[in-house]
């Protein structure tokens, strides 16, 4: 099984502690969902960054070589290491999308909530009149 590498501190000296995995060297906890990566994938993936950096350093118009190898990056990397490129623009699009579906949801329920209080009000009203009444 390959050695995995602390994110922080590049030590492979990482332990299992109560279901988390520790790093002994700098103490980084690292949770089930947080990705750890083999000596190998850590040194494409710091190869990779480095190539963007040159890259977008060398030219501010997006083309082939500023574009990110995908699987080797997240997409938080991908928009901090990789701002003009295509792959960049789709991950701003997808997470822009998910934004506004979460606002039209809740706008839904705003609206429901505008028009049932003051129907709700008026019934309320309409049963205490009544009341009265009797």
């Amino acid at each position: 099984m390959p050695k995995r590498v602390c994110e922080n501190c590049g030590s492979t000296h990482l332990v299992e502690e109560e279901g988390m995995l520790v790093c002994k060297s700098c103490g980084t906890v690292y949770s089930d969902n947080t990705p750890q990566y083999t000596e190998i994938e850590q040194e494409a993936r710091k190869a990779e960054i480095e190539r963007l950096i040159e890259a977008n350093r060398k030219t501010t118009t997006p083309n082939s070589e500023t574009e990110p190898r995908l699987g080797l990056l997240s997409d938080e990397e991908i928009i901090k290491y990789a701002p003009n490129s295509e792959a960049a623009k789709n991950i701003k699009f997808k997470n822009a999308e998910s934004i506004m579906e979460k606002i039209q949801y809740n706008d839904i329920y705003q609206i429901i909530l505008m028009f049932m209080v003051p129907v709700i009000i008026v019934l309320v009203l309409y049963l205490i009149v009544r009341l009265m009444m009797l």
